[in-house]
């Protein structure tokens, strides 16, 4: 793989290096004195370019589990494609003041998911049903589902919808996980 670098933790793990009070759009704001929050345009390709190669030196881990499982939105097929099993890492970069998602998928050992957090949309617990006024009657507390622009496959066009990640064997990975990217 292209320099991801891969914690050999114990299966289970979770790592979350930001306070529940603390959001990235947050930690934008204050370090750039903007009051928007937003990090890039999902429809636009990223001003700095978007890599999966780890700088020890400026990329602060605020979010890491394994195994996770990771899904795109398929919709002219409708339903969910599934992305592979591994490792979920969220990167905050202390020089651009941007965070990325990087998801290595350790069967096929390629990163599947690259993502920048744009702090426009909201990470939320997957509804499996809702009511006949569309309001949720259920929803999975180990699956989150988001809305991102994706440059695994080409950083100059992305691939725009929604994603969907299942956080196994530690029930508050998924709540650790909406804490860091909202």
């Amino acid at each position: 793989h292209t320099g991801h670098t891969q914690s050999t933790g114990h299966s289970g793990t979770t790592t979350s290096a930001m306070s529940p009070q603390t959001h990235l759009s947050q930690k934008h704001e204050s370090e750039t004195g903007t009051g928007s929050g937003t990090i890039s345009d999902p429809e636009q390709p990223p001003t700095v370019a978007i890599s999966d190669e780890v700088d020890d030196e400026q990329d602060q881990i605020i979010f890491q589990h394994r195994p996770a499982r990771a899904w795109r939105w398929d919709a002219d097929q409708e339903k969910y494609r599934g992305r592979g099993k591994g490792q979920m890492t969220i990167y905050y970069n202390k020089a651009t003041g941007k965070a990325r998602i990087i998801f290595y998928d350790e069967k096929n050992e390629k990163t599947r998911l690259l993502q920048y957090i744009d702090g426009k949309d909201q990470a939320k617990f997957f509804q499996t049903q809702k009511n006949s006024n569309n309001h949720p009657i259920d929803t999975k507390s180990d699956e989150v589902v988001w809305w991102a622009a994706d440059y695994t496959m080409d950083v100059n066009t992305p691939m725009v919808g929604e994603w969907k990640m299942q956080f196994s064997e530690n029930e508050d990975a998924a709540q650790q996980f909406i804490d860091a990217f909202n």
